[in-house]
């Protein structure tokens, strides 16, 4: 027939790179999926961060992770993206300090205000007693 070898390997060779180019995402995805599901570093229901982002996870796909937001919206996240940042599982340990930020006005009395706060979360019952509990200032 008369066709260089050298010609066609180096056609399908191109055609190759510029399929796994054209793929580098989605084959991306899959892998993150199959870590994901491997791993299992959160399950549907828990509350967890991705990126800074809290929502509750509830599909965890082979391309894709769906999350339901506290507003109720669905998002749907490539794996990719998921697998590349921190993921900070809340529902994992049932004990978990956690630290308010709250405006006070520069004229308030401070030693009212931390007295205020210390009452109303000693009152709380979800608050645990054997544990050291803070109020400060910066």
């Amino acid at each position: 027939m008369g066709v260089q070898t050298a010609s066609v390997i180096a056609v399908l060779g191109a055609a190759g790179l510029a399929v796994g180019l054209a793929l580098q995402g989605s084959l991306s995805n899959l892998a993150a999926g199959v870590l994901l599901v491997m791993f299992r570093p959160f399950r549907a229901g828990e509350y967890v961060d991705l990126g800074g982002v809290a929502r509750y996870g509830t599909e965890c796909a082979i391309f894709s992770t769906t999350m339901r937001a506290v507003d109720g919206k669905i998002i749907v996240i490539p794996n990719g993206k998921i697998i590349a940042g921190n993921i900070i599982n809340y529902s994992r340990e049932p004990v978990r300090r956690n630290e308010f930020i709250i405006g006070v006005a520069y004229d308030s009395d401070i030693d009212q205000v931390k007295q205020l706060l210390t009452t109303i979360i000693e009152s709380d019952d979800r608050i645990l007693k054997d544990r050291e509990m803070t109020v400060r200032f910066e």
